[in-house]
């Protein structure tokens, strides 16, 4: 990873820990953690974000389940530290269908609340979600919520996807749409609290509440809503990373010099 994404002149990375869909992870090679955190230092990319993987459910009402996700992310937080990761992301969750929203707010805050220490190490960010079916954090307001009642926290911050919001309704094709969502993160989360954005692209329609990722301007956002991400103001110096279908590296190198392009610097030539 370090390497690869040393080779592509990446700025920020973000990885998994382990395999995202499951299983017992191996253990991390002191001499490989060296190796991969000189490559990064040599390279100048930071910060490192690592994300969960996607079996996580900190509102599941079955407590097998919950306690599972909940040992899941402190292991999680741990590698992260020992990797010298600034961020771990986490999907707030999905509550249960015989239940309300609040019920599975109460529980990821009762996740939250066992997560947090006073020690130093990597900052936990809750992922807006598409908010589709049941899922937790498509609407801002569920993730102010989990951060006011977790307000002592201050390793606890929010994670903005630009696929998942275009599919939770906010249309950032147009200025008024980025502005609604910049407000509603102020008002309710705090910009302070945003650390990391996910630039993705998105195949379905704003408010669609469908979470189908396509590569930066080859889907319904398109070229200008990158543009004008990418040109706020308020987001910038956050790290932005790619989560966006790809066959090989060059694909990704194309999307990388795109987005460079619309930010105004020179593409790496690739």
């Amino acid at each position: 990873m370090a390497r690869t994404a040393a080779s592509l002149g990446c700025e920020s990375v973000q990885v998994f820990s382990r395999s995202p869909r499951g299983g017992r992870p191996r253990e991390l090679a002191p001499e490989e953690i060296r190796t991969m955190r000189e490559t990064l230092e040599g390279a100048r990319i930071g910060p490192l974000v690592v994300h969960v993987p996607y079996f996580v459910n900190l509102a599941s009402p079955n407590p097998r389940v919950w306690e599972y996700s909940l040992e899941t992310v402190a292991l999680d937080l741990e590698r992260a530290r020992r990797l010298g990761a600034a961020y771990v992301v986490t999907h707030p969750g999905v509550h249960g269908p015989e239940e309300t929203a609040e019920a599975g707010l109460e529980r990821v805050a009762l996740a939250l609340e066992r997560l947090s220490d006073d020690g130093e190490g990597p900052v936990l960010l809750l992922e807006q979600t598409a908010g589709g079916g049941r899922q937790l954090g498509g609407n801002v307001f569920e993730l102010g919520t989990l951060v006011r009642d977790q307000s002592h926290n201050r390793r606890l911050g929010v994670c903005i996807d630009t696929c998942h919001a275009f599919a939770a309704g906010y249309d950032l094709r147009v200025a008024s749409g980025l502005q609604a969502l910049l407000e509603d993160l102020e008002v309710w989360v705090g910009l302070e609290r945003v650390a990391v954005v996910h630039l993705n692209d998105s195949a379905d329609a704003p408010g669609s509440r469908r979470d189908v990722h396509v590569r930066v301007g080859e889907g319904l956002l398109a070229e200008a809503a990158f543009r004008r991400l990418l040109a706020e103001p308020r987001l910038a110096g956050l790290p932005a990373v790619l989560e966006t279908p790809r066959d090989d590296d060059s694909e990704l190198a194309l999307e990388l010099d795109r987005l460079r392009e619309w930010r105004g610097r020179p593409a790496k030539g690739r």
